[in-house]
C-alpha cells in the first residue's frame, strides 16, 4: 500500500481499520466491502489522487534517520 501512495497511485482495500491512520484520505483509499456493491459515485473515484500531508515520515530515509539518531 504504501508504494503506492508513494507513487501517488489510488489504493483500494478491504482494511477498514485503515481509516485510523494518519494517511487515510476517502479520496485517495476506497474501503471495500466483500459482498457489496462498489460506489462509483463516491469521491474516491470522481477526483484525483489528493497529496497526502506528513507522508513523508514513512519514507525510508525518516526510518533511517530515526534509527541513527536513536543510537547516537
Amino acid at each position: 500500500m504504501f508504494n503506492a501512495l508513494f507513487l501517488e497511485k489510488k489504493v483500494i482495500t478491504t482494511n477498514k481499520d485503515i481509516v485510523n491512520y494518519d494517511f487515510y484520505s476517502k479520496n485517495n483509499i476506497y474501503i471495500y466491502i466483500p459482498g457489496e456493491e462498489i460506489d462509483f459515485s463516491s469521491s474516491f473515484f470522481q477526483t484525483k489522487f489528493t497529496k497526502i500531508d506528513n507522508f513523508d515520515c514513512y519514507s525510508l530515509h525518516s526510518w533511517l534517520k530515526k534509527i541513527i539518531d536513536s543510537c547516537n
